[in-house]
């Protein structure tokens, strides 16, 4: 007999299953970016960019919330001179 014909005869056994150790997710395709915006789902509004806020000095060392008026509540109350950088 030829030993090619022997070699097509036989299959490979299917390799025993272990648990938790199956690659096959559950068939479903996780929604990307580019996929969601294909869909036309409803737009999202753009963000808005924030004001750049600075602090002057003493409350940016204080971490405080200065209200960047010259001089700023927080230096008027204590009469420091308000420097802004």
């Amino acid at each position: 007999m030829d030993p090619q014909a022997l070699r097509d005869d036989v299959q490979p056994e299917p390799k025993a299953a272990v648990p938790g150790s199956s690659r096959q997710g559950s068939g479903r395709k996780k929604k990307g970016k580019r996929d969601a915006e294909s869909e036309g789902d409803e737009e999202r509004p753009k963000k808005v960019a924030r004001k750049a806020y600075l602090a002057c000095n003493f409350c940016r060392a204080r971490k405080l919330k200065c209200d960047t008026n010259t001089p700023c509540s927080s230096c008027k109350t204590r009469n420091l001179e308000c420097v802004y950088k």
